[in-house]
């Protein structure tokens, strides 16, 4: 088999490689979306239940109402008062019946981020699906060096001048290839970094 042989052959195992790892990197791109999407989504009810809690005060339950309500009803029961502070008392006991609607708006909103979304990953199981397309494409990077190595032994023993254009030609199709990804790659490694810290906190 001549050398031209070996040479397209191993380009067609770098280019399906290349490929492969395009694949590869949509694939933790995505997971990595749905990993942003989760963090933007508990973000965003933290901040809504803090507001909530925040207008509701202390009492962040309807048994911590109801408690207050029969403090302030024994108070008026066994004190003797007068009509202006009976009235005030009246009137927090009104402000605290209000506050029900509110706690259970708090409690809707407290159980809805508890209870996850029916098929969709927690964020554990997103974090290690991303270290297994990790693995992926450590593996793929692997095949890719190891082939661009056989092409360059093969480049070494190329002596007629013809074949050696050919080769060049088929590295710089590879080169073209390569550069299609870049950016993606790129996008990774930053999401990379991104993540391992959000990992971490977690």
């Amino acid at each position: 088999m001549t050398n031209s042989f070996f040479v397209d052959f191993e380009l067609h195992q770098l280019t399906f490689t290349i490929w492969q790892i395009v694949g590869v990197i949509e694939e933790r791109k995505s997971v990595s979306a749905q990993i942003d999407n989760i963090r933007e989504k508990k973000q965003s009810q933290d901040e809504q239940i803090k507001k909530q809690k925040a207008a509701i005060g202390r009492f962040t339950s309807n048994d911590s109402i109801d408690e207050e309500i029969r403090r302030i009803e024994d108070h008026m029961a066994h004190n003797t008062m007068g009509l202006k502070q009976e009235k005030a008392h009246m009137l927090e006991i009104k402000e605290l019946n209000k506050k029900r609607d509110d706690v259970k708006l708090l409690e809707q909103m407290e159980g809805k981020r508890s209870v996850g979304g029916g098929k969709v990953m927690s964020l554990p199981e997103l974090f290690e699906a991303r270290k297994v397309v990790d693995g992926k494409l450590d593996i793929l990077r692997t095949q890719e060096k190891t082939a661009v190595e056989q092409m360059n032994a093969i480049r070494d023993k190329t002596q007629d001048r013809s074949s050696s254009e050919r080769f060049e030609k088929l590295l710089e199709e590879r080169k073209k290839l390569r550069d299609e990804i870049g950016d993606k790659i790129a996008e990774i490694r930053v999401l990379r970094n991104d993540f391992q810290e959000i990992d971490d906190k977690w």
